[in-house]
């Protein structure tokens, strides 16, 4: 019979996180990712533009698979959007309010 050894890891608060520590793991990250069906289809299969775009959203304040999930590529240019560009306005603590309405007669 083997003997076992048990290694307790603490894991962080937020709970499993993929912060790559050097470049080689961003790149092994960024293929595992790009290989994914779960990323937005502008990124299966580019590599290169999942780095990217989690350095970018890295530079902003956004973890790796909310940098994919968040930054919309059009014509090339990556850009911010949906309920991202609400929470960091938020994070930054200079937002005062927002106040947000719905139009009914807008379809």
């Amino acid at each position: 019979m083997t003997q076992q050894t048990v290694v307790a890891v603490q894991q962080p608060k937020n709970g499993f996180l993929m912060e790559p520590q050097s470049l080689n793991e961003a790149m092994e990250l960024a293929n595992m990712l790009s290989s994914s069906n779960l990323v937005p289809k502008p990124y299966q299969n580019k590599p290169a533009d999942v780095l990217v775009a989690c350095q970018w959203g890295a530079e902003i304040g956004l973890k790796p698979l909310q940098s994919l999930q968040n930054i919309a590529v059009i014509n090339n240019i990556p850009a911010v959007w949906g309920d991202a560009v609400v929470a960091l306005v938020r994070a930054s603590g200079l937002c005062e309010y927002i106040k947000q309405d719905w139009d009914e007669q807008t379809k």
